[in-house]
C-alpha cells in the first residue's frame, strides 16, 4: 500500500514540474516572440537550457504561434499580445519601452 502511495505522489510531483515548465516555456517564448519573429533555430539559441524541456517547444510553439513558411519564422498570434509584460525579466529598458509602444500599436489594431 505504502509503495503506491509513494508512486502515486512521486507521479504528482512529476505532473506538477511538467505544469511549471509549461507554463515557464510558455512565458518565455511568448516573450520572445514579442521582440521579434523566430525560425525555429534563433528561437532555441535564445531559449535557457535549464529548467525547459525542448520536447514540449513544439506544442507551445503551436499554441502561441503562426508558422510562416515563406521566412520560416514564427510569428506571436495576436491574441497572445494581451500577456506582454514590459517588466518581463529578460528585457533591458530600451527594450521593454520599445516593445511596449509595439504593444500598444498592436493593440490598437486588434481592438
Amino acid at each position: 500500500y505504502q509503495r503506491r502511495v509513494r508512486e502515486e505522489e512521486e507521479r504528482q510531483r512529476m505532473r506538477e514540474k511538467e505544469k511549471e515548465i509549461m507554463t515557464y516555456t510558455h512565458r518565455f517564448v511568448l516573450h520572445c516572440l514579442c521582440e521579434e519573429e523566430l525560425t525555429h533555430t534563433q528561437l532555441m539559441n535564445r531559449l535557457p537550457t535549464e529548467g525547459l524541456e525542448i520536447s514540449s517547444l513544439s506544442k507551445v510553439l503551436e499554441d502561441l504561434s503562426d508558422f510562416h513558411p515563406t521566412t520560416h519564422k514564427f510569428k506571436l498570434k495576436s491574441k497572445y499580445w494581451s500577456f506582454f509584460d514590459p517588466f518581463f525579466f529578460h528585457y533591458s529598458k530600451p527594450v521593454s519601452y520599445t516593445h511596449l509602444r509595439a504593444h500598444e500599436t498592436v493593440l490598437d489594431l486588434v481592438c
